[in-house]
């Protein structure tokens, strides 16, 4: 059993973390929203769900807040992954549904909780346009389903969980914008990833993934050709969110990292990406990087390779079977093995 001091100082820092971040969303340029909708879940819990703005711009991240609060006199404990419970449709004024993409199937929770004391809350934010194709301006009716997950005492009987469902429906309104209001939203996304919370960051990354394709690749790629000494560290976040949004521009950004970045550890954070993804145009590349004089970027495209599970490369990993270096050497036995098997 953890002591009622460890599970409160958890609680305590959990909730700072949580506010930071929606601190930092609520204050990217805009008018606050004054509508939101509350849902009562049993005696326990209030969901509040309401638009970030009562106005975005086209091409930025479409923000709903969800404010959960235990409104009963027990703690309990909420699931961290609230948000990745979301789906969500949309019609225009003229009532005709928007394109959606397909939700995401839904993944276990985190291990990490969040103790919700009595009388505590719990924020967060849900991206819409995740989900939602908005392609012009206009004033939307957003209908959302939504679920969160409550325990009691979920450190000594992690059994006895609570789902609750919710829906409803919010209007929100669309403004075009001059590349340069874009720009500024996106930029402080972009600084947000450099934080050294993980929640703000994983935040901060989707946000750009959701948002305009091609201000984002350019300012991504702007990102991780600059000299900021910090970038190695949190590179990985760039090359994800570009792996994520997957368009041609964003491939080929992640392929040019790959081969032409001056840091090292921001070169393989975009060839673990390549692999990760699977991405079939990088291959011709990761060839090419087999053969680099650093063993280090040899392994890594071996491994991407057989990520890939690219056939054609057989021939390039037998030559890797020889190498002088041994790490190298047991990736490319690994890596054959892995393209030779049925």
């Amino acid at each position: 059993m953890v002591p009622p001091r460890i599970r409160f100082a958890f609680a305590m820092k959990g909730l700072l973390t949580i506010f930071v971040f929606f601190f930092s969303i609520a204050s990217i340029p805009g008018i606050a929203s004054s509508s939101e909708n509350v849902h009562k879940l049993d005696d326990e819990v209030i969901v509040i769900v309401s638009p970030e703005k009562n106005e975005f711009l086209l091409g930025e991240p479409i923000t709903l807040k969800i404010h959960a609060e235990n409104c009963g006199p027990n703690s309990i404990d909420i699931g961290e992954l609230i948000t990745e419970y979301f789906d969500f449709s949309a019609k225009d004024k003229e009532g005709q549904a928007i394109k959606s993409h397909k939700p995401p199937a839904q993944i276990s929770l985190h291990s990490l909780i969040n103790t919700t004391l009595a009388g505590a809350d719990y924020n967060d934010v849900v991206f819409v346009n995740k989900l939602v194709n908005f392609q012009k301006p206009g004033t939307y009716d957003v209908f959302y389903k939504g679920c969160l997950y409550t325990w009691k005492n979920f450190l000594e009987k992690p059994q006895e969980r609570k789902i609750f469902q919710f829906s409803g429906n919010l209007k929100l309104k669309i403004r075009k914008s001059s590349d340069s209001q874009l720009d500024k939203v996106l930029r402080i996304y972009l600084e947000m990833i450099k934080s050294d919370n993980d929640r703000i960051v994983k935040r901060a990354s989707q946000a750009l993934t959701v948002s305009d394709a091609d201000q984002a690749v350019k300012l991504l790629k702007e990102s991780l050709n600059g000299n900021d000494e910090m970038l190695p560290s949190y590179s990985s976040h760039l090359t994800w969110a570009l792996a994520k949004i997957g368009t041609e521009k964003a491939i080929k950004t992640l392929i040019d990292t790959s081969k032409n970045s001056n840091n090292d550890k921001v070169r393989i954070a975009a060839i673990e990406e390549l692999g990760r993804w699977h991405i079939k145009d990088a291959v011709p590349t990761l060839v090419e990087l087999l053969y680099n004089e650093k063993p280090v970027f040899r392994s890594k495209a071996l491994e991407a390779i057989g990520d890939i599970r690219d056939k054609s490369c057989i021939p390039n990993v037998e030559k890797m079977l020889n190498d002088p270096d041994v790490n190298v050497k047991n990736t490319a036995i690994k890596v054959h093995k892995l393209l030779t098997t049925d």
